[in-house]
């Protein structure tokens, strides 16, 4: 399951980041009024009223998203229309292949904490006892990404993060392994607006960037070997390498897809590719388990698999690659200057 957990800890301040903790206020209209305030808004193909548990709201429908939200607040709603939709459009564009999700992708928005856990005891079942131990955020389970605001900028951040395991599992043929499916979200956790459009900039994310550099500054750098067999579940319980874990495969993403072609990037997007079409060298076994969203991706399949598409599409000698990886760790995390603060952190289970 993956799910967006808001940790006590340190970030950082990085200049035109476009991110702001501040939150919209609710405005007074009720749903019809936030009805037709969403009506005509670019992206926007159809709205109609819609309720949770008696709580009125509406159902708003783009290109790619069915937006199911009690949260009667129109600056918000109409900005999350707009942004699903560039950042559907941004994980598209990041694949050298071109993909489209078959259907519209369910989303919920529910107004506050309350509704977020109501709806998750019924949505989840079983399991809810564990989603509702998130503090805040988002998680993203069957496809179904679910979340209740936490201030506009953070509640989008969280939401670009989610969308992208959304729609990897939606769209590609295989799961991925871990380092390269939170790799590749982390991507998408920091934005611009520009004039009413939204623009994903990886490079200005300074909670990864803090995280990288926090992990530097205290020789904690999890050695590449590690870091591509690990899954975020077996980092829980300890902050400082769970925040490592990610700033990690956000950087390793990042120097993989911004690195010379012919050994880096050209390699990668192989990967990534053959990960949407099913085509990676593995077993019948594997190709059925890792198709099959149903199944469990267990820690040793991740771990063998990790392996397995490090050494057929990255060659040479990790070691040989670690040097590089961390120089570029290096390089990348001098960029922020740390300050104490609150920050958000995904984590997978």
């Amino acid at each position: 399951m993956r799910f967006f957990r808001l940790l006590m800890g340190i970030a950082l301040s990085l200049i035109a980041t476009g991110c702001g903790p501040e939150a919209a206020e609710p405005q007074a209209g009720g749903t019809q009024g936030l009805l037709r305030q969403i009506e005509g808004q670019n992206g926007v193909e159809a709205v109609r009223a819609w309720s949770f548990d008696g709580h009125a709201g509406a159902i708003i429908e783009t290109r790619h998203y069915a937006i199911h939200t009690t949260l009667l607040d129109p600056l918000v709603a109409t900005r999350l229309a707009g942004f699903l939709e560039a950042a559907c459009q941004a994980y598209q564009r990041s694949l050298p292949i071109s993909i489209n999700p078959k259907e519209r992708m369910i989303v919920y928005l529910l107004a506050d904490r309350g509704q977020w856990e109501s709806f998750t005891d019924t949505f989840v079942g079983s399991d809810a006892a564990i989603y509702k131990q998130i503090r805040k955020g988002a998680y993203c389970l069957r496809q179904t990404c679910v979340a209740y605001p936490i201030g506009i900028e953070q509640t989008l951040s969280a939401l670009g993060h989610e969308g992208w395991h959304q729609f990897s599992g939606s769209c590609f043929v295989y799961r991925l392994p871990s380092w390269l499916d939170e790799g590749m979200a982390t991507q998408f956790e920091t934005f611009e607006a520009r004039q009413g459009r939204f623009v994903f900039r990886p490079e200005r994310n300074a909670m990864r960037l803090g995280g990288l550099k926090t992990a530097i500054q205290r020789n904690g750098l999890i050695p590449l070997r590690s870091l591509i067999e690990l899954n975020p579940g077996q980092v829980l319980g300890d902050d400082e390498t769970t925040t490592a874990y990610y700033a990690q495969v956000y950087a390793l993403t990042r120097f993989l897809w911004e690195g010379t072609p012919t050994v880096w990037s050209q390699p990668f997007r192989q990967i990534v590719k053959d990960g949407v079409t099913g085509s990676w060298p593995v077993d019948s076994t594997t190709s059925q388990m890792l198709s099959d969203r149903r199944a469990v991706l267990t820690g040793r399949m991740n771990r063998e698999l990790s392996r397995q598409l490090f050494a057929h599409y990255i060659r040479g000698d990790v070691e040989q690659i670690q040097e590089a990886y961390e120089q570029y760790c290096r390089r990348i995390a001098d960029t922020v200057t740390i300050k104490t603060q609150i920050w958000p952190s995904p984590v997978t289970k």
